[in-house]
């Protein structure tokens, strides 16, 4: 649907709306709220890997839970105080707390959990239980076998 202007030039409502919608976005106030956290699993032999984007978060800002196999994290992404005189002109980088929960395929040990902040990336390690790891088993011939 097009609407003509009175110079005769064609206006899209819709492109008109979006760009409303853009400036009404990018506005001078911040963001009072963090948006969820990217969040990849990683799966070896005997543990998981779980890893999560956490731009400047510091590690006394950060709160991690093991529970079954739900790891459930919360963090604080602190608001930075600007300069007198100093305004947002645009604004997308997260502020506020970011909670997730990660319900986790396998079997974990409560054991050699291991978590570690570096570089905005938090790595978290999970063993796997005894239990869901793989065990090989041996087959003996029928001579070998007492009934």
């Amino acid at each position: 649907m097009m609407y003509r202007q009175m110079n005769s030039r064609a206006v899209n409502p819709w492109k008109l709306m979006d760009e409303v919608l853009s400036n009404l976005e990018n506005t001078q106030t911040p963001r009072k709220t963090a948006n969820t956290t990217g969040v990849d699993v990683l799966e070896a032999a005997d543990h998981l890997l779980v890893r999560v984007n956490l731009p400047g978060v510091k590690p006394e800002n950060l709160d991690l839970n093991l529970e079954k196999s739900i790891l459930t994290l919360s963090a604080k992404m602190e608001t930075e105080a600007l300069p007198e005189g100093v305004k947002y002109l645009w604004r997308e980088r997260a502020q506020g707390e970011v909670k997730r929960q990660i319900n986790l395929p396998e079997r974990l040990s409560h054991e050699g959990i291991e978590a570690k902040l570096e570089d905005g990336v938090l790595t978290v390690k999970l063993m796997k239980s005894a239990e869901s790891t793989p065990k090989k088993i041996t087959v003996a011939s029928a001579a070998s076998v007492n009934a």
